[in-house]
């Protein structure tokens, strides 16, 4: 580790914030001394250069090995002013030095004021953990499963989504399966933002293209050795209170993705991930500025400010009769990115999500958009360019290319509606924070409260500027991003949010920040009254929030919950054991010793009493509907639904496909088939038998040719050799039949969901529909309710017109690419 630091480089505060009155050390391998004009030593009142040391004095912990270090570090009092950060903390961040070290004052009146609760971590036993009302601490003091922090997460990680991210692991075995998204960010270094979404259990299949409608990540069952079904996203995001942009950015791919752009030639696709600057349906922080017309990203067009501009329709473009007129009918002005809370909170729409992202998420239904501006949309140039763009009348710029297209545009291309219509109004989130010392006593009152008014907080919050008057980014709340239509509720269940004391006569009201804090207060209203959740769900009141649960027999969030067999990969989650012996992916952190007795594994919903959930009952988790009597779980009083799907059988074998439908994925616009669970040479682990009860790895089939267990066959020879039609053939007809009455939107995937017409008596059984019109049943007797999705893997869709030699290379390197992206 020590190598590492000296060859990368790294200066920081250890601690990174300390009580006023009291100081911290400054650690560097790039520096010898310490020269800032608000920064003192030693008590003293002024600046001055102060020496960093390698003699083992003064604070170094080590002599000559190469880190210099000063104890006694802290702010200048005349530098101090608590009202930067909320009323209670004062940061100072000095961005000459490699890594933007940070150093955080906290109002010493709140010693003492926020409990804390020690965990041991079973699957991380080298590490534990520390956890407040609002903040998770995970602590690996022993370096063991991160020996090149800070300067790197290797050999594990901080939120890939597998039993890699350490702390992640660490956070769900304690609380259970009861978080949407979770923030993890390191308390030394940097880390840029990031978000890992691996799944959704929307009907919409959610926004990643590779997850299909009930798809889950090949290691995710491995994280605390039972499946996450609600566990959405992970994020990666440096210090809120620095860059909150950053995080309202990963939180909107969260919640709205993007790829629905892709599907519609009208709209700009960009790099295929973010909002082109060049359209105007969306300015929230998912968006960039506009970059330079010809030179493109990373030169961005200058406003009067530092953030560059946004595109702007003028009035006259949505009185353009002819689309094809655009060009001449259509100008644009640009409006500068806001910087200040007075101008922010003035000019909301060029921040804050758009009702199309809104739509998108979930927050809002198309029937409460009204205005027929907030869902007309413009576009300006082309991808590849060829166009060009007068901008010479800022407030009047024309181009010649203009695009115009709707909100109904954007859901004809992506399928159709959104299913569920509500998704997002309420997010159960929880922040990490991850370092190789114990945090002290100041950096966790900080990282808590910062987190309570990210919750709570309606308005952005205007920074103090730093010493030489320049301004710093406002903290922007999530409710304001979101207009107030969802809700991030961070409290970790069973930890109060702060020590009472003789002089308190509320502590939930305490304050210490300017406003109280619904979240830790007392509710005495019923959250779940209204029906927050699926029909075919529990909803029980947990820390004020409804926390909804799918019935036992049923699998989904709560918001969704289905059969097993209308999900594509259910039936095939990887065993924890299983996924421990694959040889050429590792699911689980090198440290990592997974349990041998069952018993170790927490049942779903898994955790810790009494955290774990609202189900919590003496030392144990009641099952999902049940009670807990006398400290004693009792079973669920309703009977668990079963699963309408009967076991894959085929009746007619000259005329039927050999699998069932939900086994099958229907890729590249129709000309290829694959199996669900193909996992690279070799492997079977999760490999459905077909009919025969043979089992073929790597299996893809195509209309003239298929690929089955490492061999190219024709039609006409092979294991799938059949009379009459081929089995591309047989399965395509049976299994990809769209009934467009039940097609719903995927704005990540941007492929609409084919239900098969055998699916829907099934599907609105479990919705709580009762009609009694019937539909005919398949004839082989197939697994019933599948629901399939188009997935794209690669470029496999040119096997069409390749030779049969070619077909068996390009599959080949076609794999290895997929896997590579595991790893």
């Amino acid at each position: 580790m020590l190598d590492s630091i000296k060859e990368n480089g790294l200066d920081y505060f250890v601690p990174s914030a300390y009580f006023y009155g009291e100081s911290t050390k400054f650690v560097s391998t790039t520096l010898k001394t310490l020269d800032h004009p608000s920064i003192c030593v030693d008590g003293k009142l002024t600046h001055s250069e102060i020496i960093l040391n390698d003699d083992g004095e003064k604070g170094d912990d080590v002599a000559g090995d190469g880190i210099y270090s000063r104890g006694c570090i802290h702010l200048c009092d005349s530098s101090v002013d608590f009202r930067d950060i909320y009323g209670y903390a004062h940061e100072l961040a000095i961005y000459g030095v490699n890594s933007g070290a940070r150093i955080h004052v906290v109002d010493n009146a709140l010693k003492g004021s926020v409990p804390m609760t020690t965990f041991n971590l079973p699957l991380s036993p080298d590490a534990y953990a520390i956890a407040t009302s609002h903040a998770f601490f995970f602590i690996d003091e022993k370096a063991t499963y991160f020996p090149e922090y800070p300067v790197s997460e290797y050999p594990n990680s901080f939120a890939e989504p597998s039993a890699r991210a350490v702390p992640v692991q660490a956070i769900t075995q304690i609380f259970g399966d009861v978080f949407d998204f979770i923030t993890v960010g390191p308390m030394e270094g940097y880390l840029g933002g990031g978000i890992y979404k691996w799944q959704n259990w929307d009907l919409i299949g959610g926004s990643q293209p590779s997850t299909p409608f009930g798809d889950t990540d090949l290691c995710i069952m491995s994280v605390t050795g039972v499946p996450l079904y609600r566990l959405n996203a992970v994020i990666t995001a440096y210090d809120l209170q620095t860059y909150s942009s950053i995080w309202i950015h990963e939180m909107v791919h969260a919640t709205a993705g993007f790829e629905y752009h892709n599907q519609l030639d009208k709209a700009r696709t960009g790099d295929g991930m973010h909002v082109p600057g060049s359209c105007t349906d969306d300015h929230s922080h998912l968006q960039g500025p506009v970059w330079d017309w010809e030179r493109g990203y990373p030169w961005a067009i200058a406003g009067t400010g530092s953030y560059g501009v946004r595109l702007v329709p003028n009035e006259e473009c949505f009185d353009c009769a002819d689309d094809d007129n655009l060009h001449n009918c259509c100008t644009f002005r640009y409006e500068d990115i806001p910087e200040t809370k007075q101008a922010i909170e003035a000019k909301k729409e060029l921040t804050a999500m758009s009702p199309l992202a809104l739509y998108i998420s979930g927050m809002k239904t198309l029937s409460e958009i009204t205005d027929p501006k907030d869902k007309t949309y413009f576009c300006v140039g082309f991808d590849d360019g060829g166009f060009s763009v007068d901008e010479s009348n800022t407030k009047r710029i024309k181009a010649t290319h203009v695009t115009r297209f709707t909100l109904e545009d954007l859901i004809d291309a992506n399928g159709g509606e959104r299913e569920p219509k509500r998704k997002w109004n309420l997010i159960r989130h929880a922040s990490v924070h991850v370092s190789i010392r114990r945090p002290s006593e100041a950096e966790i009152v900080f990282y808590t409260l910062l987190i309570r008014h990210f919750d709570e907080e309606t308005r952005p919050h205007e920074r103090r500027p730093d010493f030489w008057g320049n301004r710093r980014e406002v903290i922007y709340p999530w409710k304001f991003s979101s207009h107030g239509l969802s809700k991030l509720h961070s409290k970790l269940n069973g930890i109060d949010c702060c020590n009472k004391k003789s002089t308190d006569i509320h502590c939930e009201s305490r304050d210490i920040f300017s406003q109280s804090v619904p979240s830790c207060m007392t509710q005495t209203s019923n959250a779940c009254s209204g029906s927050p959740c699926h029909p075919q769900a529990v909803c029980q009141m947990l820390d004020g929030q409804p926390l909804c649960t799918c019935k036992p027999g049923l699998v989904g969030d709560g918001n969704v919950c289905v059969y097993p067999s209308m999900t594509n990969s259910y039936a095939t989650n990887y065993k924890a054991t299983e996924l421990f012996e694959l040889t050429w992916y590792s699911c689980f952190s090198e440290s990592t010793k997974w349990p041998e007795r069952p018993h170790q594994i927490a049942a779903y919903p898994g955790g810790i009493v009494p955290y774990a959930a609202a189900a919590s009952c003496g030392d144990e988790v009641c099952q999902v509907g049940g009670s807990c009597i006398s400290n004693k779980c009792e079973p669920p009083r309703f009977p668990a639904p079963a699963d309408p799907a009967s076991p894959f059988k085929c009746n007619d074998p000259a005329t039927c496909c050999f699998w069932p439908c939900s086994r099958l994925k229907l890729e590249h616009g129709g000309t290829q088939i694959s199996q669900e669970g193909n996992c690279g040479g070799g492997c079977t682990v999760g490999i459905v038998p077909d009919t025969n009860g043979r089992e073929h790895f790597d299996l893809y089939m195509l209309s003239d040719v298929y690929y089955s267990g490492g061999e190219v066959y024709n039609y006409e020879e092979g294991p799938l050799k059949v009379d009459g039609q081929n089995m591309f053939e047989r399965c395509k007809n049976k299994c990809f039949t769209e009934n467009p009455a039940t097609k719903f939107i995927m704005p990540g995937t941007g492929s609409p969901i084919p239900m098969r017409n055998t699916g829907r008596r099934e599907l609105e059984r479990i919705q709580g529909d009762h009609d009694d019109d019937d539909d005919d049943d398949d004839e082989d007797g197939g697994d019933h309710g599948a629901i399939t999705c188009r997935h794209v893997v690669g470029s496999m869709n040119k096997l069409q017109i390749l030779l049969k030699e070619s077909v068996l290379f390009l599959i080949t390197t076609i794999s290895r690419m997929d896997m590579s992206l595991l790893e």
